[in-house]
């Protein structure tokens, strides 16, 4: 009995050792090795040259991010950094030595064309469709209730003013209360990309 007793492990470590030679030679796990591919340096992130300077790339899309606020008259938006926490829940950024501006849903000559200012640039609405000039402001609401919040706002964009003068594109608002605060996302095309 005693030798029983003993030869039970050496056993159970001859059938786990087995095991795991039938489990490494199986197709499913050469399979599996064979379809990771190798590490490439061509599909690797572009870096910056030796002597700091980023790798060129053709300009793309432009992508403005900035917290906004109700200005306490209520008669127009301010713009101004972003900043996350280490939980990525966004609020208002310092803004000192940073870009700040304004938004105006009513526009400059009370014309009802939106106005958006961004340090030098200006971006003012266009209408999402020629003949309906209604369609600068096309809103989400939950539940489809004007009253809820968070809600969107996105405005078709063209840049009148600035270092991106003549690029188009969009204007997100994302609100968190109303009347309140959100975050604001203009996303821009060059003028050659259409």
């Amino acid at each position: 009995m005693k030798r029983l007793r003993s030869l039970w492990p050496a056993l159970a470590l001859t059938i786990a050792i087995a095991l795991a030679g039938f489990v490494m030679l199986s197709p499913g796990a050469v399979a599996q090795d064979n379809g990771t591919p190798a590490a490439s340096d061509q599909a690797a992130t572009p870096v910056a040259a030796a002597d700091g300077t980023p790798a060129a790339e053709p300009i793309r899309v432009i992508t403005l991010v900035t917290w906004y606020e109700t200005d306490p008259s209520g008669d127009f938006i301010q713009l101004g950094p972003l900043a996350s926490n280490d939980q990525l829940i966004a609020g208002p950024g310092d803004s000192t030595n940073a870009l700040t501006g304004t938004a105006d849903f009513d526009g400059a000559e009370d014309d009802g064309t939106p106005e958006i200012i961004v340090g030098d640039s200006t971006f003012v609405g266009v209408p999402a469709f020629e003949d309906d000039p209604t369609s600068m402001f096309r809103w989400t609401y939950p539940q489809g209730d004007a009253t809820f919040r968070p809600a969107t706002l996105v405005i078709q964009v063209v840049a009148t003013a600035g270092p991106y003068e003549d690029f188009t594109g969009s204007a997100t608002f994302i609100s968190r209360s109303s009347p309140g605060s959100g975050v604001v996302v203009v996303m821009l095309n060059p003028p050659d990309a259409e």
